[in-house]
Parts: C-alpha cells; sequence; structure tokens
C-alpha cells in the first residue's frame, strides 16, 4: 500500500463556505487514495495586506473553524511573512491553489526551487459556483463586510 500523500491548500478562510468545501474535496482528490490535506490559514497580517479590510476572525479562529472541516487533516497557521515557511516545513507532494489565488504557479515552482524543494505537482482547482459561494458575498448578505 503506497504511502498517503499530503496534499496542501491555502487560504483567508474567514467565512467557511460551500465553495472552501469543494476546494477541500477536489485537493484530496488531486491526491488520491489515504492523502491527508493540510490546510494553511493566511495571517491576520496579509489577510489585511490583500483583502485591504479586517477579518471577522483572527487567525486563531480561523484555524479553528478550518480544522472542524471534514476533509481537513490539519489546519495550520500561515506565517505572517513569509509564505513558503509552512510548504517548507511540511513539504507536501502536491500543492493545491483555489481558482483566484493570485500567485502564479510558475511563479511558485521558481521560488520554491531556488529554496531547495520540488513537490510532486502544483495544480489549481475549480471553482464552485463563485456567484453564490465567496465569502465577500456572504459577508456582504450578512451585513458583515466592511
Amino acid at each position: 500500500m503506497p504511502n498517503p500523500k499530503k496534499v496542501m491548500t491555502f487560504g483567508s478562510f474567514d467565512v467557511i463556505h460551500e465553495g472552501h468545501r469543494s476546494l477541500f474535496r477536489q485537493a484530496l482528490e488531486f491526491g488520491g487514495i489515504n492523502s491527508k490535506l493540510l490546510v494553511v490559514v493566511a495571517s491576520d497580517e496579509r489577510y489585511k495586506k490583500f483583502k485591504k479590510k479586517e477579518p471577522l476572525y483572527t487567525q486563531k479562529e480561523r484555524v479553528l473553524h478550518v480544522q472542524k472541516e471534514r476533509n481537513v487533516h490539519l489546519a495550520i497557521a500561515g506565517d505572517k511573512l513569509n509564505t513558503l515557511v509552512p510548504i517548507l516545513t511540511h513539504k507536501p507532494e502536491i500543492i493545491v491553489f483555489g481558482y483566484d489565488q493570485p500567485l502564479p504557479i510558475p511563479t511558485l515552482k521558481k521560488m520554491l526551487k531556488k529554496e531547495g524543494f520540488i513537490p510532486q505537482r502544483i495544480v489549481r482547482a475549480k471553482s464552485h459556483l463563485p456567484r453564490i459561494y465567496k465569502s465577500s458575498l456572504i459577508k456582504k448578505k450578512l451585513g458583515k463586510n466592511q
């Protein structure tokens, strides 16, 4: 029986919704049978930098919310300064980006190669009803979008 593959994905996960759950399922499918999903939750600092607003929940709270998800084996707090730290620490065989994450895959490959780590695959997941399941839209409906 082959060793389970570690699959890693990333996000803010301020309001967990079906789009995130679809990402988690897709990530596990990329890993195959018995794969383990590691989910990196963005730091509050990185959240504010990219979203230009405060998160509803702290990173610690968001990690706890993600850890409760059925398909998540380990929720990890992302590094405040260096996004490569969780990758280099856990060395996943497969990295899965969400459909809307801005970093180009070739750029990440170059960054990791420079650090001496090359995963088996880096892929991008498909969106899942983004006109319905997007954190900013859900927060807006709840009156929580700053």
